[in-house]
């Protein structure tokens, strides 16, 4: 034998031995440690290499995974290039392409390879740290190809063809161990995730609320998988939409914008590409953040993900068979940790965190269903207590928002035909009561047929409106225009029913879009329920409460009346005491009988004390009001700030001093007849308001809202020439053409001297009657005096001097009775073209004088001028002040 055959043969033996030693050490092999002691103490040393790394193919990712790299020296100088050999790398290289392709050794010569933009930078590292070649052989397990063991060498022909039978010899025993290892890992890490899974079961069996779940998360997860942070998101799979359940509170980047976070997951709908790949998914699903931040129109999520530095985000489902509870976002410290082991795992994880979340959730809704019924139960026995609108509106208040976060509340209520309906109830926010447009929506009426409440009685439960849809859809209300201007975006209503008859509405109104839950929906046509017996209590209380007022206005109007009856009745006037046979007083009876069957307004004109109030009440007491009263109101005798309030009443509090409601003459009189004496002394703005009484037949208490029917008889009397007042503007035309029906002359005593007789022997008997006096007639001396005198005060003047002669006589018949004397005899006609030639005042302060004289000065008692004048003492007192009429005025004249 030659010498190159002995070394062929000691070569082959060499191998042999390698190979057997290989053998005996690889079937003690358990780990990578005892592969990596075998590889650097057997074959690096009869080898002479440099490294090595032994890398596992994953044909699903397309990447060549590391699975042990022994670097030595060259690693140590050169850490760029030990953390580029322990990354993934990609299958199609043109290096472990090739060895997969050919199914053998390959041979890489780096110092013939040319550096350009296509080449690995793990080769371009290597060739900067000197290594020249690398030998590349698969490693194959049950004929398939499981990875690929590298060997580099840091000189030429390191590997010789020679050498290649003993690596591929190796390669296979290498197979073998790495095959074993994978095989003990895949035991061992079966035995610890179901240690995990164990422990993390016995810990999730604890948990019971949110902060359990936080509390187990962050002791188990974030130590297993090497977690930052963790979000769980809760889903409403029937509207599609979901919102955040529970943050990770500790050390979370979330924290730097939470309150864009909070908007973000506030019921927001899902995103395509984002929350439906994790839930379509089994397994956890990795987003790369910054990829999908750089695409065009990405998901908000993501560019908020992005904005806040989390490159990779994992999300996995939380689902109990076929339902969906929410979504676990986790970010990892490094997404290289996370592989397949990993992911395994944490689906196992996730599936205990969904019997959690599902019991988590399961126990919430048992305790909000409980708080519930005890908030039902309390707002219950409050509305059971509820007499009037601030009852409810209480409770509305304080008690339904611990229920609903609205933000404003009404309650709308139907007219009696139920065609129309109005507010009744408003518990609104402070920017929309100050708002001007506030006030007139919520006091307006509405028809019912408007889209929105017709929609709402025809209903058997609850209906959420979106404003914002109702307006597109055409003419919505104004108050919902308002609403909707202001901030409100959806409202929820359900009618209020009571004895199957609908009363009204409840609304409750959010500025916030997809509010009202269904679960709300059911709570709050419970309410409804309770609500509707409270509106029906409250109403009944109302009608009530209006019926005991109106009873209270009848008793104090039937008081007024009996108080006014009986001062009537102390003046003993009788409309038996219209006395005369003279042809201007047939002329007056005559009239009398054509207009008082009627509801003719009549005015009565003539001089003072002519007997107008007795026509007056001739025409009531021979009417169809008969039965009712006449009032009579002396419009001269009342301040003319107190007119008003007189005629038409007030309310409490309209004015000073208004300490009660009170009602007018023109109420009083209703259904009767009201007698207006001295109409010409009435001042002109309180025309106005009395001819718009006797257009409209209505009237307004001083201090008022409402207006008040009537149905009332006018007669009106005055001694003054209206139509000359009108000239002179003191009187509106209107007023008078209104009054002037049918006017009624009472002629003066001096133009009806033949009726003296009769009027002298009526009075004679009433006041002998009176004074217990026995006279019976007058002298004829007497009679001729009494019929020659003019009579300037007219019938009362004469029933004056009759009573005053009947006082000072001591016969059984007046033979002497005291007439003034006067210089002439003036007519009313003579009077009327001088008070055209003086003021108003002066006309007033001569006749006053006038009748003082008359009087002898007397100012009250019987035939005083107070009586002549049919005033009351302490207003001619007044007036006598206010017109400096002194006691020398009176008798110096007359001297």
């Amino acid at each position: 034998m030659d010498q190159t055959h002995w070394q062929d043969l000691e070569r082959k033996l060499e191998e042999k031995e390698i190979l057997l030693s290989l053998i005996r050490d690889i079937a003690s092999i358990r780990n990578k440690e005892d592969l990596q002691r075998v590889l650097q103490i057997k074959l690096q040393k009869h080898l002479a290499v440099s490294g090595f790394r032994i890398s596992l193919i994953d044909k699903a990712s397309s990447l060549v995974v590391p699975f042990l790299i022994i670097t030595g020296q060259y690693g140590q100088e050169n850490p760029e290039l030990e953390s580029e050999l322990n990354r993934n790398l990609p299958l199609q290289d043109g290096l472990f392409d090739k060895v997969l392709e050919t199914g053998s050794t390959v041979k890489t010569d780096l110092t013939a390879q040319s550096v350009t933009t296509h080449t690995p930078k793990y080769i371009r590292l290597l060739k900067t740290a000197g290594l020249t070649e690398i030998v590349s052989v698969p490693l194959q397990s049950e004929e398939e190809t499981i990875g690929v063991m590298c060997m580099i060498a840091d000189s030429n022909n390191k590997f010789r063809p020679e050498h290649y039978t003993l690596i591929e010899s190796v390669s296979a025993q290498i197979s073998i161990a790495v095959a074993n290892i994978l095989a003990h890992e895949a035991i061992a890490r079966k035995e610890e995730e179901k240690s995990i899974l164990l422990s993390l079961s016995n810990s999730m069996a604890l948990v019971r609320s949110k902060q359990d779940l936080a509390s187990t998360i962050n002791q188990k997860l974030k130590e297993l998988f090497f977690i930052k942070d963790f979000t769980i998101v809760a889903l409403d799979q029937q509207d599609m939409t979901f919102g955040a359940y529970l943050f990770d509170e500790n050390n979370t980047p979330y924290l730097q914008k939470r309150e864009y976070l909070q908007t973000l997951y506030s019921n927001f709908k899902f995103e395509k590409q984002f929350y439906d790949l994790v839930l379509q998914s089994d397994k956890p699903v990795i987003f790369d953040i910054k990829e999908l931040a750089s695409q065009k129109n990405a998901a908000g999520h993501a560019l908020f993900f992005h904005s806040i530095g989390i490159d990779f985000i994992i999300g996995a489902a939380l689902r109990i068979g076929n339902t969906n509870f929410g979504v676990l976002w986790i970010q990892p410290e490094n997404i290289n940790d996370f592989n397949t082991v990993n992911r395994t795992i944490f689906t196992g994880v996730c599936s205990q965190i969904s019997i959690a979340l599902s019991n988590i959730i399961a126990n919430e809704a048992l305790e909000k269903q409980y708080k519930e019924k005890e908030i039902l139960l309390s707002l219950s026995n409050a509305i059971a207590s509820t007499r009037d609108k601030t009852d409810l509106l209480k409770i509305i208040t304080h008690q339904l928002k611990q229920l609903f976060n609205y933000n404003d509340a009404s309650i709308i209520i139907l007219d009696q035909e139920q065609k129309t309906y109005s507010a009744y109830l408003l518990d609104m926010e402070e920017k929309r009561t100050s708002h001007p447009d506030c006030l007139p929506n919520a006091t307006g009426n509405y028809a019912v047929a408007d889209r929105i409440c017709d929609a709402i009685l025809a209903a058997e439960g609850p209906i959420v409106f979106d404003n914002e849809e109702l307006i597109k859809q055409g003419p919505v209300p104004s108050w919902l225009a308002f609403l909707h201007k202001t901030g409100i975006h959806e409202m929820v209503s359900v009618a209020l029913r009571y004895s199957n008859k609908n009363i009204g509405a409840f609304f409750l109104h959010s500025e916030n879009k997809n509010y009202f839950k269904p679960y709300q929906l059911r709570l709050i046509q419970g309410i409804s329920y309770q609500l509707s017996i409270a509106m029906a209590n409250i109403l009944a209380n109302e009608e009530i409460a209006r019926q005991l007022e109106e009873i209270r206005h009848y008793k104090s109007q039937l008081e007024e009346e009996n108080q006014y009856l009986q001062e009537q009745v102390e003046k003993a006037y009788n409309h038996s005491e219209l006395i005369g046979k003279s042809q201007p007083m047939q002329k007056v009876f005559h009239m009398l009988s054509q207009v008082s069957f009627t509801n003719s307004t009549v005015l009565i004109l003539g001089e003072t004390g002519t007997g107008k109030e007795l026509i007056a009440r001739a025409v009531h007491n021979a009417s169809s009001r008969k039965d009712k009263l006449m009032i009579k109101v002396n419009c001269a005798a009342l301040p003319a700030n107190l007119i008003e309030s007189e005629l038409f009443g007030h309310e409490k509090g309209a004015f000073t001093g208004a300490i009660e409601r009170r009602i007018g003459k023109f109420e009083m009189a209703h259904k009767g007849t009201l007698f207006l004496d001295e109409i010409g002394e009435l001042p002109v703005d309180l025309q106005v308001k009395l001819l718009r009484v006797l257009q409209e037949k209505e009237i307004e208490r001083v201090g008022g809202q409402t207006t008040i029917k009537t149905d009332v008889r006018l007669i009106a009397a005055t001694n003054r020439n209206l139509q000359k007042e009108v000239e002179a503007g003191r009187f509106r035309s209107d007023l008078y053409y209104r009054l002037h029906v049918f006017p009624i002359v009472m002629p003066p005593l001096r133009e009806r001297k033949e009726d003296i007789p009769l009027l002298v022997t009526h009075f004679i008997k009433k006041h002998t009657k009176r004074t217990g006096r026995e006279i019976s007639t007058v002298t004829k001396n007497v009679m001729n005096a009494l019929q020659s005198y003019h009579w300037p005060g007219n019938v009362r003047e004469l029933e004056h001097f009759i009573e005053r002669a009947v006082l000072l006589n001591s016969g059984n018949s007046i033979r002497q009775i005291d007439l003034p004397s006067f210089a002439g005899k003036r007519t009313v006609a003579d009077s009327v073209e001088n008070f055209s030639l003086k003021t108003l005042e002066e006309n007033e302060r001569d006749h006053i004088l006038a009748v003082l004289r008359n009087c002898n000065g007397k100012v009250f008692g019987p035939g005083g001028a107070a009586e002549l004048l049919d005033i009351h003492v302490s207003t001619l007192n007044s007036r006598m002040k206010k017109l400096g009429i002194k006691k020398e005025h009176i008798f110096v004249q007359k001297k």
